[in-house]
């Protein structure tokens, strides 16, 4: 290796690497900082092979409560999708895979994964997916699940957008859909979705009617996947092109990292704070394994005279 050991263990520094990883930052970047090359900074992230298995072992409590959401990604332009389970109070990710489709086989895979590393949840919270749907009845058939309102005022917005009517028509009805979801009452909203079918052309009458109304028991708690979609966001950035996704292997790398980032960070309600990742104190090993001298060096003579 270019660089020296030091106290540190490498399991540690491996660590170290995939949580720097998983907060944004490039590989040359860690390179620099690490005085290492970029290709060992890529076998270093990918090391740690049970990654993913050390994060679920360190998550000791979770609500009961799960959102469920997938993200389109493009391995080698070979479409692939990242399904993440995330804890719906938190926030935090429960177990994420990748999977090669959204089919009902891919989305029971994923919640027979879940029940066996943490039971059987409260409540499940979801897009209005039919695969979806298929692969959680084959798992959790007795859990009570909400569908997301977000998805529904998005689909109904879209219809809306789509429609024959004027744009003045359109930016009103879609005001009256986003203040009928708003009322604090169940019977306040469904009556005011009722009201709005009045003005509106039958075949999105049609939509509220068959994906709105008939669906009321599983949207009358007015929840939303807004936890499933920030994350979505995470990993959308951490699988940007900078990184060079010419494999799943990668992919999953990168997944695993952001997610280690996530539990060290954010963790504090889940972590089991008898595990390895709980005791990690990755400021001190920054301090042990940082080159201060290599950094020293990209400043100049002139930029120390002016700090």
């Amino acid at each position: 290796n270019s660089y020296k050991m030091l106290d540190i263990p490498r399991k540690n520094f491996c660590i170290l690497i995939n949580f720097l990883i998983g907060s944004g930052l490039n590989q040359d970047i860690i390179g620099l900082l690490f005085n290492i090359s970029k290709s060992t900074v890529s076998n270093m992230m990918h090391e740690i092979s049970d990654l993913n298995m050390m994060i679920i072992k360190s998550i000791r409590n979770w609500s009961g409560k799960i959102s469920i959401d997938e993200k389109y990604i493009k391995i080698n332009s070979v479409p692939h999708y990242v399904i993440s389970i995330v804890d719906f109070v938190t926030g935090l990710p429960l177990y994420i895979n990748l999977y090669k489709n959204t089919s009902k086989s891919s989305y029971e895979h994923c919640f027979k994964m879940f029940k066996h590393f943490y039971g059987t949840p409260k409540l499940i919270v979801s897009d209005g997916s039919i695969a979806l749907k298929a692969g959680r009845e084959a798992v959790f058939p007795k859990v009570h699940f909400q569908l997301c309102k977000f998805h529904k005022i998005r689909n109904l917005f879209k219809a809306i957008s789509n429609s024959h009517l004027n744009t003045r028509s359109k930016i009103k009805l879609k005001q009256k859909a986003k203040m009928a979801f708003r009322c604090k009452t169940v019977s306040g909203r469904k009556k005011s979705l009722k009201l709005l079918r009045r003005f509106l052309p039958d075949y999105i009458v049609k939509y509220i009617d068959n994906n709105i109304l008939k669906q009321w028991r599983h949207l009358c708690k007015n929840l939303t996947s807004n936890v499933s979609e920030r994350f979505n966001r995470k990993i959308k950035k951490a699988l940007s092109g900078r990184y060079g996704l010419k494999s799943p292997r990668t992919a999953l790398a990168i997944i695993n990292s952001l997610w280690l980032k996530e539990l060290i960070v954010r963790g504090k309600f889940n972590i089991n704070h008898k595990s390895f990742i709980a005791k990690l104190n990755i400021s001190q090993i920054c301090q042990e394994k940082l080159d201060m001298a290599y950094i020293g060096s990209l400043f100049s003579i002139e930029d120390e005279k002016r700090a």
